[in-house]
């Protein structure tokens, strides 16, 4: 026991595989797609923006009212006397 007390263990080594950038490979892999219907793809993002917008919204209003009855509770708490 007293020997494992003075072992160092060994660093680790890694498998680190570095990569390059090919032009003449990426333009192959871009001329072999089929083009997208851009139009189909600007009204599925339109539609997820509009939702994103009303359901933001719809947060906003929610916390104006409870920061409006917020407000109340506390005017009567503090000048309303009972």
């Amino acid at each position: 026991m007293i020997f494992k007390f003075l072992h160092t263990p060994k660093p680790r080594g890694y498998s680190y595989q570095p990569v390059f950038y090919n032009p003449e490979e990426e333009k192959k892999a871009t001329e072999n797609k089929e083009p997208e219907d851009t139009r189909k793809l600007r009204r599925e993002m339109e539609s997820r923006w509009m939702a994103n917008r009303r359901r933001n919204r719809a947060s906003t209003i929610k916390v104006m009212v409870f920061v409006v009855v917020i407000l109340v509770l506390l005017y009567f708490i503090f000048f309303l006397e009972w």
